[in-house]
């Protein structure tokens, strides 16, 4: 987790820290990305532009790629309850 790059195009607009939970929100002109980190082991990257969400789920060092395309039928709020701030 300390490996974490963060691209150079990419603007930090906060870091919350809560006891285990790491928060990172960042934002650009094209994405924004949030950093989801708790108890050490699970982080959730969700990525959202205006053609897709990318979520990345890191667990114990696997690494699972999920990609959801904006659909009429699809909608964040499955991933809004997974996301706490």
């Amino acid at each position: 987790m300390r490996n974490l790059k963060i691209f150079a195009s990419v603007n930090i607009i906060f870091l919350l820290r809560i006891h285990n939970l790491i928060l990172f929100f960042v934002k650009n002109s094209q994405f924004n990305i949030i950093f989801h980190i708790k108890e050490r082991e699970l982080i959730l990257f969700f990525v959202k532009n205006s053609q897709f969400n990318i979520i990345f789920h890191i667990k114990e060092r696997k690494f699972r790629f999920n990609t959801y395309y904006k659909n009429k039928k699809y909608n964040t709020k499955k991933l809004k309850n997974k996301i706490i701030l």
